[in-house]
């Protein structure tokens, strides 16, 4: 019997999971903000599907999911269509890491962490609640872009790479600094030490990034009010 998560009947899955309810939600390129005003759900309700993939929404939403896809237009559902196919083959977060990820990133630094942030076109504070990690950890990756993540962190940026949209990961192959290779002959350079780091400074970069962070939540928040009102 088919999996009824897996295929598309007149346009909509049969039955939505949370991979695919955030595919929708990249096909009609909104916020979790947005997309959950839109479906009548709460915002924690659309982060969770980020973070639980195979979990289903509840029946209220399942209808709502339909409605919302029903009513889009044109190219909001071919975007969809497109991009359905890569809700039936993603990992489930928490399964190890991708081999794709290991392929791209052997080793995430601070510095490829927040590339792979700009990537998802997300605040701090939303990558951290994507991710399920706190605000000041990806605060140090802004400060400290050489630090190396814990092994379970590599886990989890290995799973939200596996489980981006496919737009999501050709940015970030954009964003990804082009290896420099030698000139031929040319003397290997010496290595050089890393400058060190001045811990009052990093620590007023890592604030700096969380206020800048939480200023573009509150500007976000404002546009979907000031949405709320014109409508």
């Amino acid at each position: 019997m088919n999996d009824p998560t897996r295929t598309l009947t007149n346009g909509r899955p049969l039955k939505w999971t949370g991979l695919s309810a955030t595919v929708l939600q990249e096909a009609m390129y909104m916020s979790n903000e947005r997309f959950a005003e839109r479906l009548g759900a709460s915002v924690r309700a659309v982060a969770d599907w980020h973070s639980k993939p195979r979990t289903s929404p509840r029946y209220e939403l399942q209808e709502a999911l339909d409605t919302l896809l029903a009513m889009a237009d044109d190219r909001t559902k071919d975007r969809f269509a497109s991009l359905f196919p890569l809700a039936t083959t993603k990992p489930e977060i928490g399964q190890g890491p991708a081999d794709d990820a290991e392929a791209v990133v052997p080793q995430w630094s601070g510095e490829l962490g927040q590339l792979l942030m700009h990537a998802f076109r997300m605040t701090q504070e939303a990558f951290a609640e994507h991710l399920g990690v706190s605000v000041r950890t990806v605060g140090k990756w802004a400060a400290e872009p050489d630090c190396v993540p814990r092994a379970d962190m590599q886990q989890i940026l290995d799973a939200a790479y596996a489980q981006a949209p496919e737009s999501v990961r050709t940015r970030f192959a954009h964003f990804l600094p082009a290896a420099e290779e030698p000139a031929v002959g040319a003397p290997a350079p010496a290595p050089v030490a890393p400058a060190a780091v001045d811990p009052v400074v990093a620590q007023m970069a890592a604030d700096m990034a969380l206020m800048q962070a939480r200023i573009d939540s509150l500007q976000e928040k404002l546009g979907a009010l000031a949405l709320r009102i014109l409508a």
